[in-house]
């Protein structure tokens, strides 16, 4: 194929659809690597996949999202990295690791990589001698980039500072290999807007969304601390403690669901505790998916499921405040007990308990538990939304009350005794064995 013939709509299709012969997919390849117009008609043909099957477009996650999503992301994370130790690796042999109708976006996202890496290759100079090099800071606009903090399929994270006011920020910015169209750029523009105006002090603001270099990337506050997370994997909280972070982050939760957000996949590593053992909340502003690939390491897609509400599982219903309701429980759970309330590997275990059982009583996994904040917590799981609390702050408050009671306050509470009941309805009362 000689440069000035254009790669035709029956070639690239042949091609993405692995039926191009064998002789031809070399000089395919090679054309494309050196023709513009070419890498735009198959960066067309992907967006227009993307619009159509993307995770992006759907407002739910499932398993089989997930799972393609990720394959995906790790494929392409070896062909990079093959390529970068000075290979050139078959894309044919890449596409033969996932299934059959995976394999056109496969080869077209492994393509358009190439062309990516071998751009980034050309630019690449000797290095001088180490002793005496120099690297220049890397920027975003009017941001120098200090240091990476957090890196996922779709995004990283940095450190980074304004150097005209001398103030430090976060940065997420979107990898090089995710590509937006107008319509994606758009939603991503208005979300960022709308939490823009937030402000509370446990959440993280998020101010804006700016395109610098062909470069899509978040600018928000930074907060030094840790991920929930580690603290919960460093084992189970007080239950004073565990009582005022949750009641903290209802607040936050209102106010945000006052200005008509809600966050949609709230989650411990969403959570970052300060030096002084503050929540403080991220993710407001930014997208359930992000476009074109999986935004999670497969644990943490399977942390983001565990603190999905059950409504959130089908693909026709929009996350709404019950939703963070039923995340602020779930985050409680595991402050309480160290673990989810549906803490298995196994996705369709997971789905299936998700929709259709009850979790196992905090007490059950850890010993006494004040059973009134038992109550509130799996009053938030309820697989019902309007089953469990009316609105963050009613939660908020049942938390800030349920504190300072004695004892005996505590076993005849009102709540405790419409737990009992809702659970001996079921047919398990909280002596049963625990899953």
């Amino acid at each position: 194929m000689s440069p000035e013939q254009h790669l035709t709509e029956s070639t690239l299709d042949a091609r993405l659809n692995g039926t191009l012969p064998a002789e031809q997919r070399d000089a395919f390849d090679q054309h494309l690597l050196r023709c513009a117009p070419c890498q735009r008609k198959v960066s067309a043909w992907a967006l227009g996949q993307r619009k159509t099957s993307s995770p992006w477009d759907s407002e739910s996650v499932s398993s089989d999202d997930l799972q393609r999503s990720e394959r995906l992301d790790l494929i392409c994370d070896q062909f990079e990295t093959q390529w970068r130790q000075g290979e050139r690796p078959e894309v044919e042999a890449y596409a033969a690791m996932v299934p059959a109708p995976e394999q056109p976006a496969l080869r077209c996202e492994l393509l358009l990589l190439a062309c990516q890496l071998d751009r980034f290759t050309a630019r690449q100079e000797p290095a001088p001698p180490p002793v005496r090099r120099r690297t220049k800071p890397r920027s975003l606009g009017k941001y120098r980039l200090l240091k990476e903090l957090a890196r996922t399929g779709a995004t990283a994270v940095h450190l980074a500072v304004d150097d005209a006011t001398g103030q430090q920020v976060a940065i997420k910015r979107l990898r090089s290999r995710i590509s937006l169209d107008a319509h994606d750029y758009q939603r991503l523009e208005t979300l960022a807007q709308q939490a823009a105006g937030l402000r509370h002090p446990h959440l993280v603001t998020l101010h804006t969304l700016e395109n610098s270099g062909g470069h899509h990337f978040w600018v928000m506050d930074y907060v030094e601390g840790e991920s929930l997370t580690e603290q919960i994997k460093a084992g189970v909280a007080a239950e004073e403690t565990a009582c005022q972070m949750i009641a903290a982050l209802a607040e936050a939760v209102e106010h945000a669901h006052q200005a008509g957000l809600v966050h949609g996949h709230l989650r411990p590593d969403k959570i970052l505790v300060d030096g002084q053992g503050r929540p403080n909340l991220l993710g407001l502003g930014f997208p359930r998916h992000m476009p074109g690939s999986s935004e999670l390491s497969v644990s943490q897609q399977l942390e983001l499921l565990y603190y999905l509400a059950p409504e959130q599982l089908s693909r026709n219903r929009t996350a709404g405040p019950a939703c963070d309701i039923y995340a602020l429980g779930a985050v409680l759970y595991a402050l309480l007990t160290g673990m989810p309330p549906f803490g298995t590997a196994n996705l369709t275990e997971l789905f299936h308990r998700l929709a259709n059982e009850p979790p196992v009583p905090p007490s059950q996994h850890r010993g006494p538990i004040d059973p009134r904040l038992e109550a509130i917590c799996l009053r938030c799981l309820e697989k019902d939304p309007t089953a469990r609390f009316s609105s963050a702050q009613a939660l908020a408050e049942e938390l800030r009350t349920s504190g300072g009671q004695s004892p005996a306050q505590r076993r005849g509470s009102r709540l405790r005794r419409w737990w009992l009941n809702r659970w001996r309805g079921r047919g398990r009362g909280p002596g049963g064995p625990a899953r």
